[in-house]
């Protein structure tokens, strides 16, 4: 309606857990489709709309970044998410236009809403804080990655993940 967009939140994704050997590959095809090309589609949409200055936040998963042992699809389109936002951050830059992504870790939303007791204890196991994260939580982070005290922020990826990398590795 105003002719322009002042910041773009790419949000959408989709967690199916699959091992390789029981990865379809249409599962295959979703999970790319929904979490990596529907961010390219949203932004490539978004561009001539965007003036210099404007924002950009892409979601990703600290399972782009890890790997995830019944999720190969899900961190391949998180990973493709993360290059993506660094590409972007240096094509953009010329025209101020800030690009960043955010790497949350389990957070209760309904892509995890349907875990088992059993597999919600295992996730807040992992986690050093003990718990999984609220949407709040990340929201505050968009929020100050969108606001004016973010004036020279382009393509970190702020860890939302309640200490998950401060965790020992396994067997220490």
């Amino acid at each position: 309606e105003m002719g322009r967009l002042d910041a773009v939140v790419n949000n959408a994704g989709i967690y199916r857990r699959a091992t390789m050997g029981n990865l379809e590959p249409e599962e295959w095809h979703e999970a790319l489709d929904v979490n990596l090309t529907g961010t390219y589609y949203v932004t490539r949409a978004a561009l001539p709309h965007l003036p210099d200055g404007a924002r950009i936040v892409n979601f990703t998963s600290v399972l782009g970044a890890m790997g995830s042992k019944h999720g190969v699809h899900y961190s391949a389109s998180k990973g493709g998410v993360i290059a993506m936002t660094k590409s972007l951050a240096k094509e953009l830059a010329p025209r101020g236009i800030l690009v960043n992504a955010i790497a949350p870790a389990a957070i209760a939303t309904d892509m995890i809403g349907k875990d088992s007791p059993e597999e919600r204890a295992s996730r807040e196991k992992q986690i050093p804080l003990g718990r999984v994260g609220r949407a709040d939580e990340v929201s505050g982070v968009v929020s100050f990655l969108l606001g004016p005290d973010a004036p020279y922020m382009s393509d970190p990826i702020p860890p939302v993940h309640g200490g998950l990398y401060l965790r020992a590795p396994q067997g220490r």
